[in-house]
């Protein structure tokens, strides 16, 4: 147990791993333990053959014995008889020898032994014709406490021996396990540690010469299975990167729309708001307004005494009155809110037909068209035919503030263009700052000496409905502005609801 504990602590002092330090642990002890068992075993074989020994030395004295009897070479007197006992008595592993005869003494040879762990009796018998004479009994006796001394110092010497060799075979042998696997198996062990997904490293390696094409251990497998998942893990972590980037990409986006969404929704309640103001304010202007009217028609059917000026200024009133009566119209048709009917057109013609019915002075202006023929989508004409009238009188009143007597030109565009029907209305007016572009459709604001700044909000808010849009910016050449009001194609208006054919 004192070697062992030794063994222990020295173990404890060597550099490496635990686990190393517990094989070169468990080694040595079985080492140790396989020494103690083999010098045993041999101790064992060896007190065993010295036994046998001892055994056979007295069968081979007793058939010596009865050879010289039998052959007549031993007289059995008293001088012979000491001496050949006396020559038995110096032979090794024999310690006391005694011959017991009838009519002698006792004949005593050796030194009594302090144990007779081995005792041979030896009948002396002589035959004599057909019959046979006893004349005597030879004792051997033999201790095995010499025997077992010797096996003693024996078995220590072969301990000495054995746990030399063991530990010299077993030194050998965790040599070889060290230069073969403990030396790599470190190796990959801090390869791993010092894994980086984001840092590229090269691939790992043994630290021997690599093997032979087709030809690989359980470390080579190692290794490679390490390399595979080493480049998975990279692969895995880039494609995770990408997605995250894709993701935050996508959330940015959605959060971009959603603040949009809620942007609109913001407009959409104040444009429902204003709207309820301006049908509530066109409701109380028009009745005074009527009454203003009719007061003014009272006046002038009983005019009694006419002059120019007085014409002049009954004129100007009513031109107001017509004037105001055709603002809050407007306005009321603009604010009104109203399930949508939607009917199928024939885009080109209809915009022709718009324009036939509006009130445009051909001599101060030109009004050019390049209108694609075929192009169905499915509008409530009453709303578009509103924002379609707002769209050319705003290009009108643009272009008369510009050149007053001057003529001036408008130019419509029909075509289509990914699954929509796009509308462009060019003009040469007096335009507006790029600064102003995302506040034209803002309610309440207008560039216009004249007007409040509610017909294009209204305007965006009913082509919104329609699932279309609707822009407007400066010209790139020139001075003026283009609209462009932008309807789905019938196929998708259907997906609104019933469709009449126009």
């Amino acid at each position: 147990m004192l070697i062992f504990k030794k063994i222990t602590a020295l173990l404890t002092q060597l550099p490496g791993s635990n686990a190393s330090k517990r094989v070169v642990y468990l080694t040595v002890t079985c080492s140790i333990v396989l020494a103690i068992f083999i010098s045993a075993v041999e101790t064992y074989s060896s007190y065993r053959a010295s036994v046998s020994g001892v055994t056979q030395l007295h069968r081979n004295i007793e058939v010596i014995f009865s050879d010289l009897l039998s052959n007549g070479l031993w007289a059995m007197d008293s001088e012979s008889s000491v001496a050949v006992l006396a020559g038995v008595s110096r032979l090794e592993s024999i310690d006391r020898v005694e011959l017991e005869w009838e009519g002698q003494p006792t004949i005593v040879s050796g030194t009594d032994p302090d144990k007779d762990d081995i005792h041979t009796a030896v009948a002396l018998v002589r035959s004599v014709g057909e019959r046979t004479q006893m004349l005597g009994t030879l004792h051997l006796y033999s201790s095995l406490s010499s025997i077992s001394s010797s096996v003693f110092i024996q078995f220590w010497w072969l301990l000495l021996v054995n746990m030399l060799n063991s530990l010299l075979v077993t030194g050998f042998a965790l040599y070889l396990f060290n230069r073969l696997y403990t030396v790599h198996v470190l190796h990959i062990a801090k390869y791993a540690r010092n894994f980086e997904v984001q840092r590229k490293i090269r691939p790992l390696r043994l630290l021997r010469t690599q093997s032979p094409a087709g030809q690989s251990d359980e470390l080579q497998e190692l290794v490679d299975a390490l390399n595979h998942v080493g480049v998975r893990v990279r692969s895995a972590h880039h494609l995770i990167a990408d997605q995250n980037k894709q993701l935050a990409q996508l959330l940015d986006e959605r959060s971009q729309s959603l603040d949009v969404a809620n942007q609109k929704l913001l407009e959409r309640s104040r444009l429902a708001t204003i709207g309820a103001v301006v049908a509530m304010v066109a409701h109380e202007l028009r009745n005074p307004l009527g009454a203003i009217k009719a007061s003014l028609m009272m006046a002038k059917k009983h005019q009694q005494i006419s002059t120019e000026d007085t014409d002049r200024a009954l004129n100007r009133i009513e031109s107001c009155v017509l004037r105001c009566d055709h603002t809050i119209e407007d306005l009321r048709i603009l604010s009104r809110r109203k399930q949508l009917q939607f009917q199928k057109v024939e885009f080109g013609r209809w915009i022709e037909e718009q324009l036939k019915r509006q009130e445009i002075d051909a001599d101060s202006l030109v009004v050019k068209t390049d209108l694609q023929n075929h192009v169905y989508i499915a509008i409530d004409t009453l709303t578009i035919s509103q924002v379609f009238t707002n769209l050319i009188e705003n290009s009108i009143q643009a272009i008369k503030r510009k050149y007053p007597t001057d003529d001036g030109d408008i130019f419509i565009r029909l075509y289509e263009h990914q699954n929509s029907a796009c509308v462009e209305i060019y003009d040469n007016g007096e335009g507006f700052l790029v600064e102003d572009i995302e506040r034209v459709f803002d309610p309440l604001y207008t560039t216009k000496p004249s007007g409040f700044g509610m017909g294009l909000a209204l305007s965006l808010n009913l082509v919104e409905e329609h699932g279309g849009t609707l822009t407007l910016v400066p010209r790139k050449t020139g001075s003026g502005a283009v609209a462009t009001l932008k309807l789905p194609l019938l196929a998708e208006g259907l997906e609104k609801g019933a469709v009449t054919s126009v």
